[in-house]
């Protein structure tokens, strides 16, 4: 038994003939009444009697009446759901982020995204690296990722979304304050701040000196970056941070540095190698497009963009 016999049944019931029931579902008498036969021929009885041309509910087709509607309307519902989802209506995005991108850019895209899509609910998962945002995509606990690329998971699908410079943010006092553009070769003079080994940003840096032939200084190791411009702004040594928490930290003070050669994040959207749910695809297509609409090119960096991500 399946939706199409059931609603055959009904149509049967609702228009009192199998003529008429065939006019309004727009198929031919014979297919629908063998659509019947096959139905009773199933459930091993005759859902109606026949009385010449009139047909009247037997009591195993007045047994199946309410269950039928109830699975009608079910599937009525059922699509509808989709429907609403389908078309924005409603629903659920789950994205992974790594700390380092979750509010420079992350913040500005669910923004766009909530602005256009208020009814789906957005949930934001962290993760530790861009191996581990990946992970979550790769075991299902959301379908998108935020992260620095590339990553190595098989089976996942990475779309470059841009890349940028990341800053060096220095108290004012440092002495190197009053240059416009630091060397990378001197970091090993300039006290830093940075998170652990293994966070996206320090490994960035220490992956870029060891190609110099430079040991960073780090003095400070922070387990959360959030407290990094904290303590820049309280003097402990400077950071590498992404151009907007740069240019918050310098509204409180603090002096934002270009370095050369600059200091380049990649970094872009994870996702498995199957077909994406619509608040996904939406919101992969809002971000690229608020991505290249909104990117700095400022004294505090640049934000690079590739001409089409996907």
């Amino acid at each position: 038994m399946d939706g199409r016999q059931l609603r055959c049944f009904l149509a049967v019931v609702d228009h009192g003939s199998v003529t008429r029931a065939a006019e309004a579902l727009y198929v031919s008498q014979p297919s629908l009444s063998q659509t019947i036969r096959s139905l009773e021929r199933e459930l091993g009885t005759e859902l109606f009697h026949r009385e010449g041309r009139a047909l009247r509910l037997s009591a195993a087709g007045q047994a199946l009446l309410g269950p039928a509607r109830q699975v009608q309307e079910s599937a009525l519902e059922a699509s509808d759901a989709v429907r609403r989802i389908q078309q924005l209506e409603e629903g659920r995005l789950d994205i992974a982020v790594t700390e380092d991108l979750a509010v420079d850019p992350l913040a500005d895209f669910v923004a766009a995204f909530r602005a256009r899509h208020a009814e789906v609910w957005v949930n934001v998962l962290q993760a530790d690296d861009s191996e581990a945002a990946a992970e979550r995509v790769r075991v299902a606990e959301c379908e998108v990722a935020l992260c620095s690329l590339p990553v190595s998971r098989s089976g996942l699908t990475s779309v470059a979304l841009g890349s940028r410079d990341l800053l060096l943010v220095l108290p004012p006092e440092m002495p190197l304050s009053e240059r416009e553009v630091v060397p990378l070769s001197s970091l090993g003079d300039i006290p830093l701040v940075a998170g652990p080994l293994g966070d996206v940003v320090r490994d960035l840096v220490e992956s870029t000196c060891a190609e110099l032939k430079v040991k960073p200084k780090v003095m400070v190791e922070a387990g959360a970056p959030a407290v990094l411009p904290d303590l820049v702004l309280t003097g402990a040594g400077g950071a590498f941070l992404p151009p907007g928490v740069a240019r918050s930290a310098a509204n409180q003070g603090a002096l934002v540095r270009r370095t050369d050669p600059p200091l380049v994040q990649d970094f872009g959207f994870v996702f498995r190698n199957s077909t994406l749910t619509a608040p996904s695809r939406a919101f992969l297509m809002l971000a690229q497009r608020a991505h290249v609409q909104a990117r700095p090119d400022t004294a505090l960096g640049i934000v690079r963009s590739p001409e089409s991500a996907w």
